[in-house]
């Protein structure tokens, strides 16, 4: 008999986000979307297994550890992969061992984050789902790509979890309680907003109103990753330095990839 996986229900997943501080236990990558802003280069949270299910692990807040959707799908081809670098919001001896001193950015994220909430996990899966009705959008409209879950699935979605951070949230806003960092990235402002949604129609007009900045940058990234010339590249580059609504750290990532290649 095959065996079952048992999976984490969304209180687990929340409890685990917080207290592992939204940070990759295999990557140490932000998850906190506000530490990202708008852009379409971002990666979902995960809660993977420690103990994998086939294994016998259950699925109780000691065997749960936060992941990337991307180290998440990475280990599943590689159950044995137990080595984390982040576990429960600090840097562990694996990760010196590699790596040794490890960045002050990491270090200013992890102290920051500490003051995550499990309610907060359900704001940061708002902005995710919201962002995934976007791939869906522009998939559609760039790569012809259609997905079986369109962008008003999404949508919804994504305000049904506004709606469970509305009835679980602090007091305190979220910028009172020190979980964005100084500097906040491009579009940070924007993404906060959602905090003051209460209906339906505010949270859809929300999603529309960030919508054209996401795609912009959408397309910047499609078109980069299509195009492999790096005469094209360049010249992609040097158009987008000019218009208004690029996300600078995606602008940047993309040339210091075009520099190394």
């Amino acid at each position: 008999m095959a065996h079952k996986r048992i999976e984490f229900t969304e209180n687990q997943k929340s409890q685990i986000y917080a207290r592992d501080r939204a940070t990759c236990a295999f990557s140490g990558l932000s998850l906190w979307l506000l530490d990202i802003g708008i852009r379409p280069n971002w990666d979902m949270d995960w809660v993977d297994h420690i103990r994998p299910s086939s294994a016998g692990g259950d699925a109780s807040l000691e065997n749960g550890i936060c992941a990337s959707s991307t180290f998440n799908a990475k280990k599943r081809d590689n159950t044995s992969d137990n080595v984390f670098f982040v576990q429960s919001g600090n840097i562990t001896e694996d990760y010196i061992k590699v790596f040794g001193i490890p960045p002050k950015t990491l270090i200013e994220q992890l102290s920051r984050l500490k003051n995550l909430e499990p309610a907060d996990w359900f704001f940061n899966r708002c902005i995710a789902n919201t962002y995934i009705g976007f791939n869906w959008r522009c998939n559609l409209e760039l790569n012809a790509v259609k997905h079986k879950r369109d962008d008003i699935y999404w949508f919804n979605s994504a305000w049904k979890r506004l709606q469970t951070y509305n009835k679980k949230r602090n007091t305190n806003k979220i910028l009172e309680r020190g979980i964005v960092c100084d500097s906040p990235p491009f579009g940070t402002t924007e993404l906060l907003r959602a905090e003051e949604i209460n209906t339906q129609n505010d949270y859809f007009e929300w999603a529309e109103s960030i919508y054209l900045m996401y795609k912009l940058n959408y397309e910047l990234l499609n078109s980069y990753l299509k195009n492999k010339r790096p005469g094209d590249r360049t010249y992609l580059i040097n158009e987008a330095k000019n218009k208004q609504g690029i996300n600078p750290e995606l602008l940047s990532a993309i040339s210091i990839h075009l520099d190394g290649s």
